[in-house]
């Protein structure tokens, strides 16, 4: 990719903010006040939330989670984001009554995978939310209802005392590993196909290429409790290869658990 690339705000791997090349953004900046929903504006609309897969979709999905442009899925080694980008085409001439305007509409499709996760993980549903889903569509016997939602998904054991946690913040995803005393997080690496490429802007945020524009995971955040105190430990995004991402971690005290934040 070759001139600016903006970071579009669209549901992603990381927190998705507009900025240009080479200036920086943060996840701390607001959008224009609104003027007041009018009374009964919310009703009916939710938080962004986890649906749990029971049979509405292919098998292999576990999870999923939908947005205003596309969909995520969770499936046992990897996350599969959806995409859509729709503009539509300004006319030459105005449209003629009940005639529409012509939608150019792109999709994107690209997969994070979890390098040799352990095939015993389990993927399971946390903090489930008080909204269920129906299906009503098709043959009655294709009919699902009262399904749950969440606002985490765990991949409990993805590694050997290693558990990665997908979870809501606003609109993004975020992942957290726990990972046990004695445990390598070494074995934490993950990998991205349908991607132009990877990189990592000078904050630490690891940066994935792609048509649409550039998704931003930020900076790995490692800590520890010792003796009833949070301690800090350096961590960071390392690209071993084109489209593979390891962490680099500090020496840390390994009988105790370490938590990671991306």
């Amino acid at each position: 990719m070759t001139g600016m690339k903006l970071l579009i705000p669209a549901l992603a791997a990381g927190a998705i903010f507009f900025a240009p090349s080479g200036r920086p953004g943060t996840d701390s900046a607001a959008p224009p006040p609104a003027e007041p929903a009018p009374p009964g504006a919310q009703y009916g609309r939710v938080p962004p939330h986890f649906i749990r897969n029971d049979g509405q979709l292919a098998e292999e999905v576990g999870y999923y989670l939908k947005g205003p442009r596309g969909t995520v899925y969770l499936t046992g080694d990897e996350v599969v984001f959806d995409f859509l980008s729709g503009q539509a085409e300004p006319p030459d001439r105005p449209s003629p009554p009940g005639e529409e305007e012509e939608t150019t509409v792109s999709r994107l499709v690209f997969r994070l995978r979890f390098s040799d996760p352990d095939p015993e993980a389990a993927l399971e549903g946390a903090k489930e939310l008080p909204g269920k889903i129906n299906y009503f569509i098709g043959d009655r016997e294709n009919w699902r209802t009262s399904i749950p939602t969440y606002r985490e998904v765990v991949y409990r054991g993805i590694y050997p005392g290693i558990n990665l946690v997908c979870r809501l913040e606003g609109a993004n995803i975020r992942y957290r590993c726990t990972v046990s005393p004695g445990a390598d997080p070494g074995r934490i690496k993950f990998s991205y196909s349908g991607v132009d490429g990877l990189e990592i802007n000078p904050d630490g945020d690891l940066i994935v290429l792609t048509p649409f524009g550039g998704f931003r995971t930020p900076t790995p955040r490692l800590r520890q409790e010792i003796d009833g105190e949070p301690v800090e430990i350096d961590g960071a995004f390392v690209i071993p290869d084109d489209l593979t991402v390891t962490l680099k971690i500090a020496p840390y005290d390994r009988a105790l658990p370490l938590i990671i934040d991306f």
